[in-house]
């Protein structure tokens, strides 16, 4: 799988949030969110994984109380910079109900959720699933993440 930064994430009428944009310098490796209470940080955190885990990652109230609809839009930015930009948008519905759509440098995405649960897994390591594997599946599973 690519090798993807986070270019943009754009949030708007999500929880506790009505707008939100941030766009992280290109060679930072952190990014730090910090502010007051109920000033939206976990629910930018929440905007994030929602949009990439879909509808299982939704919080209880994922629009914000009044509005009609939550849109989160997600810019993943390839090794090849302009040429390879991914746009990530999920929106959901009041009901709960969401959309995705991504759109790269080959057109639109087809499976969207595949190829994102492909991206992510790819990168991350469930440490309870890990913990219960028998000891040569952890060693595969560690080689794998390493990328060896």
């Amino acid at each position: 799988m690519k090798n993807l930064r986070i270019g943009v994430v754009d949030v708007r009428h999500f929880a506790g949030i009505d707008h939100i944009r941030l766009e992280p310098e290109a060679d930072s490796h952190l990014l730090l969110i910090a502010g007051e209470n109920e000033a939206g940080k976990s629910s930018l955190l929440n905007a994030i994984t929602s949009a990439l885990s879909g509808k299982a990652a939704l919080p209880e109230m994922p629009v914000r109380r009044g509005e009609r609809a939550a849109d989160i839009n997600i810019e993943l930015i390839g090794d090849g910079g302009a040429t390879e930009i991914y746009r990530l948008r999920r929106s959901i519905d009041a009901d709960g109900g969401t959309k995705l759509e991504i759109r790269g440098p080959e057109g639109l995405v087809r499976k969207p959720q595949e190829w994102l649960d492909r991206l992510i897994g790819a990168r991350f390591l469930d440490p309870l699933a890990f913990l219960g594997m028998k000891a040569e599946a952890q060693r595969r599973v560690l080689l794998d993440v390493a990328g060896i």
